[in-house]
């Protein structure tokens, strides 16, 4: 071990200190050879608190984590990360467990030679990895991304087994900045200002929300449980976190309950001696709403629009904070809806942005160089310079993987979109861009800029064998979304056998929404499709009626809805497809139909808490043959019902049939008022107890509901020219 090494580590890590940032140690060459040079430096004994990403530990005595294990380590903090590359590289676990290392730590890569490192079959590669593809046939594009990265690591020092040792460049030495003493354990001055009006909240006038928004790593979760812990010893009595995940509140409830007495403790729950705090997950808290001091709900972004709304009408005092940038996601696009939001339902509201690094000092090159070779902080550019564009018109592109690669304004543009659209884009979509074998990538670019894109991938074209595999639950194929939930799901034996091409993402530029660019870009991917003898189109999706209306209006119908509800967004998903081939449309038609056959008695069971705006939608057909058939003696018994000769109880089949059918064929808001369509959607068709009726929908008692209901099917049963022309046959 040359004794320069030692000297020029102990040089780094000395630097860190001063600058109270964190540096960054390269160790390049064969994997047993990278280990005993990480051991021979020292690094064990140098940080009590050392962290491995790696399937292997150096020594029994240091944690290590596997790459789709690293969410249990955040909130945690480290002196040092040790990142083996040999183990795979997930990005997700790479961003995530970078951010755990403390101020003065250190960041140890342990990679193939330099050289190597780009061609390495990477064990991460085994997650995109979709048949029919073998691992000689992938790229390795984002290998080559990360490779190029090293060199402009600013400070860092990089050991090759190869060559000598090589310093870069090295860093201004910046002293730490001495700050005056905070108050309540904050580390910085924003951090203090964020738990005063968090405080503020609760304690001042109703109706006036805060958003808190802050990149990685600025203490916004820990705020949140400092101030919680003040007003706990202070008057409140009950708080209510919201997260999409109890495991991403351990920072929060760490500090809620610094120093206070616990009574009774769980997981996400904890009684004190002066009140409880207790994580609620966001869908059960819509369900079962509660009385709440203070609600803090964090990483608001991954909660869908329409649940903050709700939240937003039932609660007065509330907090959200929401991640900038990060390995989950991003909140920029979040935050242009939810600002709009905001200003309808509570005009008063404030914003709070964080922007100290809580861990680590300003210019910290270990989070430089993540944010630029992941994307965390990525941008859309203006002119892109896409070759044989012209200036003054609209594109659309079909990229190639090789060319997005090189291309780094155009990658970053089209990153930064998808995450303005999808709350859940993270680094590993970065990979799955890079080198998925089964995605395209189409962009739409008008005078320089990217304004629409969408990621796409080809599915099914199994053998019979392997489609009856498929069916009979004995085989499972990663990736093949779309034919293999409908073999295993709808009971189509034959669904692996057709192609598909499922549309993964498709986003628009925010400021140009509402002009129909994604239904050009959509209609592009659609005839290339047909081109390219594609049987099935199609996408799956979690449903809000808005995503939902975006779909039928493309032609892509309803023939499936998941049974379980997300934990964190509280919706259903829903596949929605459109037949291409003669083969692909009686194929989609079928499952239409059966789909439309069993949801009028799936609402019963599966899905009588589905909500009105959402299940109308799903009943719509062109096609009502599969729909229940009304005969005269039905017509007469509803007529009967309406006009106040018979009740309800002995006329609800007519009346069930005339509901369904009539949701089938028109637009139920040109006829009913929203109070009369959710009164035959929870009555009607989810049976649901007339007394919960009355209270959710604000009747005086059940009188009252039964001449409403009276009402509503009278004015259904109005359009009779129009319903038994189309409806008796």
């Amino acid at each position: 071990m040359p004794a320069k090494q030692q000297t020029q580590l102990l040089e780094l890590l000395e630097q860190a200190k001063l600058s109270g940032q964190r540096r960054v140690l390269v160790i390049a060459g064969d994997r047993q050879w990278g280990r005993e040079r990480a051991l021979a430096l020292g690094l064990v004994e140098r940080f009590p608190r050392l962290l491995m990403l790696s399937d292997t530990p150096l020594l029994p005595s240091v944690a290590s984590v596997a790459g789709d294990k690293a969410r249990q380590y955040l909130g945690r903090e480290f002196d040092g990360l040790i990142v083996d590359a040999f183990a795979g590289i997930n990005p997700d676990a790479l961003a995530a467990v970078a951010g755990t290392v403390v101020a003065g730590g250190l960041v140890v890569l342990l990679l193939p030679s330099l050289a190597e490192w780009p061609s390495y079959n990477d064990p991460d590669y085994k997650r995109i990895l979709v048949h029919p593809f073998k691992l000689d046939q992938l790229t390795h594009h984002f290998l080559q991304r990360l490779a190029k990265s090293i060199s402009s690591i600013e400070g860092a020092l990089v050991i090759q087994q190869e060559a000598d040792t090589l310093v870069q460049a090295q860093l201004a030495m910046e002293h730490k900045a001495q700050l005056e003493p905070l108050l309540n354990g904050c580390k910085t001055l924003d951090q203090q200002r964020a738990v005063d009006e968090i405080i503020h909240v609760a304690k001042g006038h109703r109706k006036r929300p805060l958003v808190i928004q802050a990149d990685r790593g600025r203490g916004k979760s820990a705020a949140l449980g400092i101030a919680s812990r003040l007003l706990l010893l202070g008057s409140l009595s009950h708080i209510v976190v919201l997260a999409p995940h109890v495991e991403a509140t351990s920072s929060l409830f760490e500090q809620a309950v610094k120093g206070l007495t616990i009574v009774k403790h769980r997981n996400g729950y904890y009684q004190t001696e002066h009140g409880t705090i207790e994580f609620i997950a966001p869908d059960h808290l819509i369900r079962h709403p509660q009385k709440v001091d203070l609600l803090l709900v964090d990483e608001a972004a991954a909660i869908p629009l329409a649940m903050l709304e709700t939240l937003l009408d039932r609660y007065s005092r509330i907090v959200f904070a929401s991640t900038v940038h990060g390995y989950e996601g991003t909140g920029r696009g979040f935050a242009l809806r939810f600002k709009q939001l905001l200003d309808k339902k509570a005009p008063q509201w404030t914003l709070l942005e964080m922007q100290a690094p809580i861990r680590w000092q300003q210019g910290d090159p270990v989070e430089a160089w993540l944010n630029r070779s992941l994307l965390l902080d990525a941008r859309l550019h203006g002119d892109l310079g896409i070759a044989g564009q012209q200036q003054a018109e609209r594109h659309i592109v079909h990229v190639d993987r090789t060319r997005l690669a090189r291309d780094s304004q155009l990658l970053e543009s089209l990153y930064a979109l998808l995450v303005l659209a999808h709350y859940q884009t993270s680094p590993n979509d970065l990979r799955n861009i890079l080198d998925g074998p089964n995605i395209s990538v189409w962009v739409m670019l008008e005078k320089g800029r990217l304004i629409a894109a969408a990621l796409v991938t080809d599915e099914g074209g199994f053998s019979v064998d392997m489609a009856k595999a498929v069916w009979r639950g004995e085989r499972r194929f990663r990736g093949h979304l779309l034919p293999q939930t409908l073999a295993a799901h709808s009971g189509l034996e034959r669904a692996p056998r057709f192609k598909y091409r499922r549309i993964m993402r498709i986003a628009v530029n925010p400021e140009l929404q509402g002009q129909g660019m994604g239904s050009q870009l959509l209609k592009r991917i659609k005839e290339e499709a047909r081109e390219s003898s594609i049987d099935i189109l199609g996408t799956s999706f979690a449903v809000t009626p808005e995503v939902l209306h975006y779909w039928r209006k493309a032609g892509l119908h309803p023939v499936r809805l998941g049974v379980s509800r997300d934990a964190s967004s509280g919706t259903h998903s829903a596949i929605v497809l459109k037949g291409l081939s003669k083969q692909g449309r009686q194929t989609v038609n079928y499952l239409r139909g059966r789909f439309l056959q069993q949801f009028p008695h799936q609402i019963l069971t599966l899905f009588q808490g589905l909500e009105p705006e959402v299940l109308v939608p799903l009943f719509f057909a062109s096609d009502l043959s599969q729909l229940p058939v009304l005969d005269d003696q039905d017509w007469a018994d509803v007529m009967a019902f309406y006009e106040g000769y018979r009740a309800y109880e002995v006329c609800s089949l007519p009346v069930w049939k005339l509901v369904c059918r009539f949701m089938g064929q028109l637009d139920m808001n040109q006829w009913l008022t929203d109070q009369q369509r959710d009164l035959l959607v929870y009555l009607v068709l989810q049976n649901r107890p007339m007394p919960w009726i009355v209270k959710k929908l604000g009747f005086d008692g059940r009188k009252m509901l039964i001449v409403e209901l009276r009402n509503a099917v009278k004015r259904l049963s109005q359009q009779q020219v129009f319903l038994r022309s189309t409806l008796l046959h």
